[in-house]
């Protein structure tokens, strides 16, 4: 039989710091793959937020505009005056054919709908304005054109970096 020589002298100094420097290396690796994914997630989910709150204001907006039989344009800044119909404006109002009126406006960066004009406060913090959407840019408009209103939304994400998470370009028709 052969003898077995085991030795059971342990790690060396160098080979200790040497595990001990690589473990680090990797938890540190690890820590900062973590941290970054749920930077990006929130990031994306940011913007995911804005997107559909563009899209339901939009669908919103569509629903309105097609039961309408007319529409007018204004510039509205409260507290002055709207009294004449402009090509570019912040102020929609429907004329609706159960001879309601409703409108859509935006002050700052929140776009509000007017069910039922008539009853209208014109303030933006009265009962009778829904808040459709928050978040709209400065490009955001709403233009006649040939008796259409050609609309175009764009919605900032909500970290509040600009970065434009909707924008979309559509022409809305009442219904004749």
């Amino acid at each position: 039989m052969y003898k077995i020589n085991i030795k059971n002298d342990g790690f060396t100094l160098t080979e200790l710091l040497i595990a001990s420097f690589v473990g680090m290396l990797v938890i540190f690796v690890l820590i900062s793959a973590y941290s970054t994914g749920i930077n990006l997630m929130k990031k994306a989910a940011s913007v995911l937020s804005a997107q559909q709150n563009a899209i339901v204001a939009m669908n919103r907006i569509e629903d309105y505009v097609h039961a309408s039989k007319d529409m007018d344009l204004f510039n509205y800044t409260p507290p002055s005056e709207w009294t004449t119909a402009t090509s570019n404006g912040n102020f929609l109002v429907l004329y609706n054919y159960d001879d309601s009126t409703s409108s859509f406006f935006w002050i700052d960066n929140n776009m509000y709908c007017t069910p039922d004009f008539t009853k209208d406060s014109f303030t933006t913090n009265a009962t009778d304005n829904i808040l459709v959407v928050s978040g709209i840019s400065n490009e955001t408009y709403f233009r006649k054109y040939y008796g259409n209103i050609i609309f175009k939304l764009s919605v900032v994400n909500s970290s509040n970096t600009n970065l434009i998470a909707f924008s979309a370009l559509t022409c809305f028709v009442p219904r004749n």
